[in-house]
């Protein structure tokens, strides 16, 4: 059954449920893998049944984000940032944290203090590295590399400006 389908009032086992006592070091396993949104916990604790209705649901995950266990902000800054490390635009990193419900105006924030100048250069890095798979005298060799940008999840605008820096490079080894 998925979380995301879950209907507490469709219960098939009325004792299949885990003690809320039970609950909380079950939890703090999960989170102790890694940083998670608010959202996949609640997916979790559906998934594992591991609490009988929303009311517990919402006062467990409201404990959990007063004891600051749980942090959508402090996830997104960690999620983007080890997103951006891997190549990854921001079209794509904007992408994954509203699929992972995170607010709106906390995505806004997070892709904000990522500068347009840092992530260039990781598109350019990633446009020197991805170009020696290619024929420098392929025609189709520079929409090769700018599709595979497009598909890390920049811009247009942004795969634009790390082109005609990476063509000036080029040109200036020549």
């Amino acid at each position: 059954m998925s979380g995301a389908n879950y209907n507490f009032d469709q219960t098939d086992e009325p004792d299949a449920f885990v003690g809320t006592d039970a609950v909380m070091p079950v939890l703090e396993r999960f989170l102790a893998y890694r940083e998670r949104a608010v959202h996949e916990v609640r997916l979790y604790l559906r998934r594992k049944r591991l609490v009988p209705d929303r009311e517990t649901e919402e006062r467990i995950i409201a404990d959990l984000i007063a004891t600051r266990l749980l942090d959508d902000e402090r996830f997104a800054r960690n999620r983007a940032e080890y997103r951006r490390r891997n190549g990854r635009g921001p079209i794509q990193i904007k992408s994954e944290l509203m699929g992972l419900n995170v607010d709106r105006s906390i995505v806004g924030r997070v892709l904000a203090e990522q500068p347009d100048a840092e992530m260039r250069t990781i598109a350019l890095q990633l446009l020197e590295k991805r170009s020696r798979r290619y024929d420098p005298d392929d025609p189709n060799t520079p929409a090769r590399l700018k599709k595979y940008l497009l598909s890390r999840g920049y811009s247009f605008s942004l795969i634009e400006s790390a082109w005609r820096e990476f063509t000036n490079r080029e040109q200036d080894t020549v």
